[in-house]
Order: structure tokens, then C-alpha cells, then sequence
């Protein structure tokens, strides 16, 4: 039989719970894959979310997500919405961030986005 401490070493070292790069790593593999399953979605959305930029200047994932959520009830965006921001010729970083008010995202901080793309009034 284990002892308490030769159970925690064994689970870390088959699953760490602390890795910043397998973290990453997983995040942006998730982030791909979503991109890849729901083109045609994150399209729409990155659509809505330049509209937005032009109008207010400054959008969040929760912003583009309200407005998809409305136009497509039935297609939820989910992971895909990690890709958003993507293109830095119409987006930069605002150096803030907000908690998200979606119940799903546990008020977890997300970043605000500068739209500085063409078009903006």
C-alpha cells in the first residue's frame, strides 16, 4: 500500500498540476481546434467584433459573444472565441482587463481590445 505522500507523487508525476508551458501548450491547441471545427462561426465573429471596434473603439470577447449570441442563437461560438484578436493589424491590446460577466466564465479577467483597423469613425 502508498503512503499519502507516495500518492501525490505518483499523480504529479503522471499529471502535473502545475506546468506553465503543457498550460500553454493545451490552451493554444484547444484554441486551434476550435478555430478549425467552427471557421465559418469565428469568421462571423470577427466580423461582428470589427463592427463593434469601429463603433466603441474599445471590445471584449463578451462583447462580440452577445451580439453572435443573438444573431446566431444555435451556433455557439465556445473555444473559437480565444481567436478573435488574432490579427494585429486591426487589434492591439489595451493593457486592461475586465472580469467577464458570462456565468460560464466564473468572472474570470478578460483582456480589452483596441480596435485601431481601417474604418474606424
Amino acid at each position: 500500500m502508498f503512503s499519502v505522500g507516495e500518492k501525490l507523487l505518483m499523480s504529479e508525476a503522471s499529471f502535473p498540476l502545475f506546468d506553465q508551458i503543457a498550460a500553454r501548450e493545451a490552451a493554444e491547441s484547444g484554441i486551434a481546434q476550435a478555430t478549425v471545427n467552427k471557421g465559418w462561426m469565428l469568421e462571423e465573429a470577427r466580423k461582428i467584433a470589427a463592427e463593434l471596434g469601429r463603433r466603441q473603439r474599445f471590445v471584449t470577447a463578451d462583447d462580440v459573444v452577445r451580439v453572435y449570441s443573438f444573431r446566431y442563437p444555435r451556433d455557439p461560438l465556445g473555444n473559437a472565441a480565444g481567436s478573435l484578436f488574432k490579427d494585429k493589424t486591426q487589434w492591439r491590446f489595451a493593457d486592461r482587463t475586465v472580469e467577464s460577466k458570462r456565468v460560464s466564465a466564473h468572472c474570470r479577467l478578460i483582456r480589452v481590445w483596441e480596435y485601431v483597423g481601417e474604418g474606424r469613425s
